[in-house]
């Protein structure tokens, strides 16, 4: 998955980069409101996003790079983050149904389940945050010494119009 976005700060061979969600938030029908969905819930109800990003091309803060992350490490955070917490609701409220011979006893297991798939997200989530980035830079689009303005990502056809 190959997306744009823009060098927040450097550090060593690692950058922070804040990168918008436009693929993440084209089927939302309230996208124009910046907190409709879940995911909103979940990362924060801005347009953007910021992670760890390798950076072995040199960009520096404020360029405009082109980031690279690998299909499966997409797809595998999506199924921690979507579909692990529902597999884990389903297995307690059939356990707790079938424990306590009660549709409430599984149900209320059923929210435990979604409490401890909450925790375990968490734990994946700082363990993750200290390994390597698995999101690396692949080219530099535009050096924020070009003549464009650090916060706008798109392209200038002017000549060094700087604001």
């Amino acid at each position: 998955m190959e997306q744009l976005a823009r060098i927040i700060d450097t550090d060593g061979g690692t950058a922070l980069i804040e990168a918008e969600r436009s693929s993440m938030c084209e089927g939302c029908s309230g996208k124009e409101c910046g907190a409709s969905c879940a995911m909103s819930g979940i990362f924060g109800s801005g347009k953007s996003m910021r992670t760890k990003a390798r950076n072995g091309v040199g960009a520096l803060p404020g360029d405009l790079v082109e980031v690279e992350s690998s299909s499966s490490t997409v797809l595998g955070h999506a199924f921690l983050l979507f579909i692990m917490p529902i597999l884990i609701c389903g297995a307690c409220f059939f356990a707790g149904r079938r424990i306590f011979s009660s549709e409430l006893w599984g149900a209320v297991a059923a929210v435990g389940g979604l409490v401890l798939s909450g925790v375990i997200l968490f734990v994946i989530e700082r363990a993750v945050s200290r390994r390597a980035p698995s999101v690396t830079i692949r080219r530099i689009v535009r050096r924020a010494s070009d003549g464009a303005a650090a916060d706008n990502t798109n392209e200038r056809t002017g000549s060094g119009d700087e604001s």
